[in-house]
């Protein structure tokens, strides 16, 4: 903004109800019934002027499921969706078209 507007003398953020933590927005997500994967589906729409692919759709997914397995070991988030743990390295590798939704 500053750069923008040079000569303004003050910047405020002042969000209405005040600042929200993360951990606030998630719980009144989770409260509203909001399904993560549903607001990403949502995003990626609107961003990209279309609906997400199937392996977009898959990114998403996954990262919900990793993102609600948070704090677990390693070898059991690799299992995710899996049925034995293996090597994840490339599964998400050219699952996102690059130039989609921003993607570089």
């Amino acid at each position: 903004l500053r750069r923008r507007f040079p000569h303004v003398l003050v910047v405020e953020f002042r969000p209405e109800g005040g600042e929200v933590t993360l951990d606030a927005d998630r719980v009144r997500l989770r409260a509203a019934g909001a399904d993560p994967v549903e607001v990403g589906r949502a995003f990626l729409a609107h961003v990209a002027g279309g609906e997400p692919t199937a392996a977009e759709m898959a990114v998403l997914a996954t990262a919900d499921e990793l993102a609600r397995r948070r704090g677990e070991p390693l070898h059991d988030v690799a299992a995710v969706g899996r049925s034995a743990p293996r090597d994840t390295t490339d599964d998400l590798e050219g699952a996102v078209e690059p130039g989609a939704a921003g993607v570089a």
